[in-house]
Parts: structure tokens; C-alpha cells; sequence
């Protein structure tokens, strides 16, 4: 191609600043412009857009059917036959792709956007599709086999995020595992607040504190954390912190088919009165500063049902906290260290048990320097982004 670039198209499935937006928002401030030129193609108008354009990024909206499996709709539902609309090929997208965009590479975020390659399949475009949740939730077995069978159909490469999300490709060959990544300048910007913010959540400076940072829902194990601050309240030297979005209506499900008939916020402020840990619990609601209030923990309990570690760890990590999280369905993630850089449990009594165990300053202080030195070498956009580029060209140029 001469001095001309690469043109990279990222293909994502909303326009909602999610997880997974993020996580290519990241990526994509390290990319070397030099050599690549990243265009963005939302299926649907958002806040997201700022995301990128906020990096020089050219963002483009594109409409697409959505193949949902985190978890989905159910087998048979009026959802799940919308959706299949998604594994025919769109020949409106095929030729925007073709005669708009005009990319060397076609990068899918998320397995939500296999519509794309679907469309662009055998146009000898290559195409990466990103891995960025697992199928272990899927509601309907039907659609997990359905999705994974299509991108295995399509895709040149697949990049898992961690070694969970391999699940369905375990047997794929042109795969690799890149974990996502954090931006380190807010990382610093919430460490230097760390002080500022305990000080406003009245934390004494001999004070340990516990937090838990998430939707507050039954699936990322809201309820689970809330036992654990029950059975530890007793020890003087913890305070806790749920920090998360809490609805302030509809009813609360609690797990094993058991449906409380008041809005999560309501069950939660009960939950705190009866078991008097007024003084101990603090519950902030959504927070667009949840980067400074995991800054101010000095553990993160992860304690979600989804069967992957999720992008809390790797903030936590990078932040120097102290991660206690549910193991993956795969027990091979690399995401924490196990006893180096935090701990890897199997259910929320095992936290509970670490936690009664655990509190040294000396083991702490050593933790939180591993959880840092093991982020910066792991979660760093420029050495991830340096791998994904590797691939682009090992496919451009085969």
C-alpha cells in the first residue's frame, strides 16, 4: 500500500457507554496512527460516540440486527426469533462496508455485532472478532450453539478477553487471549483523590474498607455482599461501601426462584435496619466517580454470577485494591493472581472466611504493589494494542 494506511473498521452494537465500550475506547488511544486509520461504526445513535470522537476518531452510525447471548433472550421467545434475523447477511450493511467504509480490516468489539460478519463473510475483508463475554449464562443453549458456530464460520481471528470468554472456541486455532485494558491517567487522578475520598466517606485512617462496585442486582452479587457485611460487622477494624446503580422501583430478586415485592433500593435500606449496620454499611447509589470510590477501598469483592471476573478487577488492580473475586466458570483466568495480587474464591463464604483471616498492613501493602506492578505489565493499552496491531498485519499480509 505504500505510505497509505490501514483503515480499521471496530464495529460495535449500541451507542451506550458500556463495559465493552470502554474497553475499545482504551485500546484505541494507544493505536499507532501512523500506520492505521480507525473509523467507528455504531448500530445505533449514543453517548459512546463522544467516546471516540473524543480520540480524533471518525464515528459513523450504521444500523444492524444484534445476536444477544449474555444471556440473551429465551429459546423459542419472540426475542430469540427477532434476533435470527441477525445470522442472515444484510446486503444494505455489505455494501456500506464495501463501497463507504472500504476497510483492510473489519474488527468486531463484541459477539453481540456478528451480523457484520455474517455480511462481509468470504468479501476476503479480514475479519477479528472480539470475545467479550461468556456463553455459560446464555439462556438458550440453541443460541449459544447458534452464535459461536456463526463467528467460528467467519472469523480470521478471535481475541478472548480473558480465559474464560475462550468458552465455545476452545478448539479454534487462530485465537489469542489479550485481557482489556485501563486508562492509567484516571487511574492516577483517582489514586491521588484517594485521601480526599475516604475523608468524605468518614473513613479512619485504621480503618479497612470493604466495597463492592456494580449494578446492586442478584447476578453481580449484591445480595451475597450484603451477607458478608452482616457476618463481618463485628469486626471493628472493617467499614463496608455499596457503591452501584440501585432502582428505586419494580420488586427485587433475591435468586432460587424468590421475588421480594419491594424495588432493590427499598430491600436494601431494610436489609441495613434490621441487621443495625447503619454505621457500618454505606450505600451510595450511581456514582460517575466509581474510579475514586474504588480508589478509596482497600478491597474490591467481586462476588458476580456470570462466570467471568469482569472489568472491576482490572480497574481495582491498577488501582492498587485488593481484589476477592468469584472464580470464572474456566478456573484459568489469569485476570487475578491468586495470593499475589488477590483472591480467587468460589463462593461468597470463602470471601467471608478470607476477609475474617486477612488485614495485616504489611500483607495488605504488599498486595496492593503486586495488584499494580501485575496491571501495568497486563492491562496496559499500549503493549495490548501493539498485539492486536501484530495481528492486523499478520492478516493483511498473508
Amino acid at each position: 500500500m505504500g505510505s497509505a494506511k490501514y483503515k480499521i473498521a471496530y464495529f460495535h452494537q449500541d451507542g451506550l457507554v458500556t463495559g465493552s465500550a470502554l474497553s475499545l475506547r482504551h485500546f484505541l488511544s494507544a493505536i499507532n496512527k501512523d500506520v492505521f486509520e480507525p473509523i467507528v461504526i455504531l448500530s445505533k445513535e449514543g453517548p459512546a460516540r463522544g467516546l471516540y470522537e473524543s480520540l480524533n476518531i471518525k464515528v459513523l452510525i450504521h444500523n444492524f440486527p444484534t445476536f444477544w447471548t449474555f444471556p440473551g433472550p429465551r429459546c423459542f421467545s419472540r426475542g430469540m426469533l427477532q434476533q435470527l434475523k441477525a445470522l442472515s447477511p444484510s446486503p444494505k450493511l455489505k455494501k456500506f462496508i464495501l463501497e463507504e467504509v472500504k476497510p483492510d480490516i473489519i474488527h468486531i468489539n463484541d459477539k453481540a455485532a456478528l451480523n457484520v460478519g455474517v455480511s462481509l463473510k468470504k468479501s476476503g475483508i479480514p475479519i477479528i472478532q472480539h470475545s467479550r463475554s461468556s456463553y455459560i449464562i446464555t439462556t438458550c443453549k440453541l443460541g449459544k450453539y447458534l452464535s459461536a458456530k456463526t463467528i467460528k464460520g467467519f472469523a480470521n481471528h478471535i481475541i478472548c478477553i480473558s480465559e474464560d470468554e475462550e468458552d465455545m472456541f476452545e478448539k479454534f486455532q487462530s485465537k489469542s487471549t489479550i485481557y482489556n485494558t485501563v486508562d492509567f491517567e484516571l487511574i492516577k487522578k483517582a489514586n491521588d483523590k484517594r485521601g480526599q475520598t475516604r475523608e468524605q466517606l468518614l473513613i479512619k485512617k485504621d480503618e479497612l474498607l470493604v466495597g463492592f462496585a456494580a449494578h446492586v442486582t442478584e447476578k453481580k452479587g449484591a445480595w451475597d455482599f450484603l451477607e458478608l457485611c452482616k457476618q463481618l460487622k463485628i469486626n471493628d477494624q472493617l467499614k463496608f461501601l455499596l457503591a452501584g446503580k440501585l432502582e428505586e422501583t419494580g420488586n427485587t430478586y433475591i435468586g432460587n426462584g424468590i421475588i421480594i415485592p419491594m424495588s432493590p433500593k427499598a430491600y436494601v435500606e431494610s436489609f441495613i435496619k434490621e441487621n443495625n449496620l447503619e454505621d457500618k454499611l454505606i450505600v451510595t447509589g450511581f456514582r460517575e466517580d466509581i474510579l475514586e470510590l474504588i480508589a478509596a477501598m482497600d478491597v474490591l469483592v467481586v462476588p458476580n454470577k456470570n462466570s467471568v471476573l469482569g472489568r472491576q478487577p482490572i480497574e481495582a488492580q491498577a488501582l492498587g485494591v485488593i481484589v476477592i473475586a468469584q472464580t470464572g466458570h474456566s478456573k484459568k483466568s489469569k485476570v487475578v493472581k491468586h495470593g499475589i495480587t488477590g483472591y480467587i474464591v468460589q463462593n461468597i463464604e470463602q470471601s467471608i472466611n478470607q476477609l475474617k483471616q486477612w488485614g495485616q498492613n504489611n500483607e495488605i501493602n504488599k498486595m496492593a504493589q503486586s495488584a499494580k506492578k501485575h496491571a501495568e505489565q497486563s492491562f496496559n493499552p499500549v503493549t495490548n494494542m501493539r498485539k492486536i496491531e501484530n495481528i492486523y498485519l499478520s492478516l493483511i499480509n498473508k
